[in-house]
């Protein structure tokens, strides 16, 4: 009974240790098709892989052997596939503006959408990433991805207001006063120049989210810049 006890000891070691290796061979694999989806953005199943990558090895941080480096990394993956969703729109949106202005044509912002629950999941991984993170390279990788998202939605913002859709152009501009507000909380470069160009952000995110109908946020914002 003894030796049988032991036995299982040794063999639920293994699997713990095993199971958490699991985790960097998936942000491995979740990496290379993300790579593959960076190559060619019409390949969303391999975006989409990756994002099933980074769940599972995710799924792994309560593991008593999970290895924290891989739970972050796998975060951080995440919030790029998420995100290259988000920048990918922001791109294809900035190249039409700008073909419409050479041609003198009138631009129809009509056919661009945020996907507002992709940008939220990736401003969360990339916060968890950065939080989880013990090297100053890897926080440095959540900060740039989650920047480069902020440019994104403020262009997608921008088209929103462009053709009038307020309820559809107030959750980015909340999600930018997240990020500002974040890393300003984190010691970083925040998107916003000083102060006086936040509250100019804070002020149009008031006037939109009025707009949309969303009241009480609107005068949550308005109330912080009367403070």
């Amino acid at each position: 009974m003894r030796k049988f006890t032991t036995l299982l000891s040794v063999l639920a070691m293994s699997g713990a240790a095993a199971f958490a290796q699991d985790a960097g061979k998936l942000v491995k694999s979740g990496s290379k098709a993300l790579a593959e989806y960076t190559a060619d953005a019409t390949n969303e199943a391999a975006r989409a892989e990756a994002c099933q990558m980074a769940d599972e090895a995710i799924a792994m941080a309560d593991q008593p052997d999970a290895d924290e480096d891989d739970i972050a990394d796998a975060y951080l993956l995440r919030g790029n596939a998420y995100a290259a969703e988000v920048n990918e729109l922001a791109a294809a949106y900035l190249a039409a503006n700008t073909q419409a202005e050479l041609t003198g044509e009138t631009f129809d912002a009509s056919a661009y959408e945020v996907p507002v629950e992709a940008t939220q999941t990736a401003l969360d991984s990339y916060t968890e990433a950065y939080q989880r993170a013990d090297k100053s390279r890897d926080k440095a990788k959540a900060i740039q991805g989650m920047q480069a998202l902020g440019a994104s939605l403020s262009n997608l913002s921008n088209a929103m207001l462009t053709a009038a859709r307020y309820a559809e152009a107030y959750p980015p501009l909340r999600q930018l006063n997240q990020i500002n507000s974040f890393l300003i909380e984190a010691e970083e470069e925040p998107l916003f120049a000083d102060e006086d160009a936040a509250n100019q952000q804070k002020y149009i995110t008031a006037v939109v989210a009025n707009q949309a109908g969303e009241n009480a946020d609107a005068i949550a914002y308005f109330d912080e810049l009367y403070e």
